[in-house]
């Protein structure tokens, strides 16, 4: 299959910023800790690229570095090179700090590919709890929500968790369990072709 990667966010447009990290000066956050919610996505993203590279497929990326892509960009390139699936990452944020958990997003139609979106979209979430020990979300379908919207194949949106939250920012920032998640995602993706063939 032919996927594209979108890392949410980037350059100009950092995202979500976590104000917990700009006010803390105790020594638990590391230098290169991450508090812009672009770097996070696109960290997720250039591990999640060879991974689906490694089980056969060709994977078009939204963008490799801290640059900016609007949004009609990635829909423009994902449509133009006739990809399978859409896959954009991002970081979710809150006012309240204690909100936490992983979504996964989908476009809520009723054309045929907002169907298989929605099952892409809760074989990578069941993927996605199986392996960490965050609350479960759901899969929730947006329809306003461009990359969604726009895209002429299956998309989905998976929100890794909650910068705002000073457990799951942590955990967003270490290698380990961005390998963690991106290694769900590709299963995922994997439930859903064998369902498919």
């Amino acid at each position: 299959m032919k996927i594209a990667v979108f890392a949410g966010h980037g350059g100009s447009d950092p995202g979500a910023v976590d104000p917990i990290e700009l006010e803390e000066n105790d020594g638990i956050y590391q230098d290169d800790i991450y508090s812009e919610e672009s770097d996070i996505n696109l960290a997720a993203a250039l591990i999640l690229q060879p991974m689906l590279e490694q089980n056969g497929h060709e994977v078009l990326m939204a963008r490799t570095e801290d640059v900016y892509v609007n949004l009609y960009d990635r829909v423009d390139m994902a449509n133009e090179n006739d990809v399978d699936l859409v896959i954009s990452l991002h970081a979710n944020a809150a006012s309240n700090s204690t909100a936490a958990g992983i979504e996964t997003l989908y476009y809520s139609s009723m054309k045929f590919t907002s169907r298989k979106g929605k099952r892409l979209a809760g074989l990578v979430q069941k993927r996605l709890i199986a392996v960490t020990d965050t609350p479960d979300r759901g899969i929730k379908g947006r329809d306003k929500l461009w990359v969604l919207r726009k895209t002429d194949m299956p998309a989905i949106l998976v929100e890794m968790g909650f910068i705002t939250n000073l457990r799951e920012e942590k955990l967003l920032n270490e290698r380990e369990y961005l390998y963690l998640l991106m290694e769900a995602v590709a299963e995922g993706v994997e439930d859903y072709l064998k369902e498919s063939s």
